[in-house]
């Protein structure tokens, strides 16, 4: 999975493919260690959407009508976990955008 998420964001966000485990050494540069957050911060975005497709996983997906029901009413709990990933994971990505945007060289 390492490898894959190294692959992806190399050619998505321009990050450094991250050197093999092996091959590591504590000189390892800023670059890599960066990138290395950024790949485990993407494993956690896909475990988090993983748990949440789960068929039965929320009994949101069965009483529909749970959707009008506040994040502050008890019981409530799976809303405020769905709207904390959200923030998390749109911080996240946009933060990538934004690294990019600022790699790219105009001409």
């Amino acid at each position: 999975r390492r490898t894959s998420a190294s692959m992806v964001l190399s050619a998505v966000y321009a990050y450094p493919p991250l050197p093999l485990p092996s091959t590591r050494s504590a000189s390892v540069d800023t670059t890599h260690s960066n990138s290395d957050t950024v790949v485990k911060d993407v494993e956690d975005y896909v475990s988090r959407m993983l748990k949440a497709a789960l068929p039965g996983n929320y009994l949101v997906e069965f009483f529909p009508w749970m959707m009008a029901i506040p994040e502050w009413f008890p019981g409530a709990g799976w809303k405020r976990q769905g709207y904390e990933w959200f923030k998390k994971d749109t911080a996240m990505f946009m933060n990538l955008v934004a690294e990019t945007q600022t790699a790219l060289v105009c001409f």
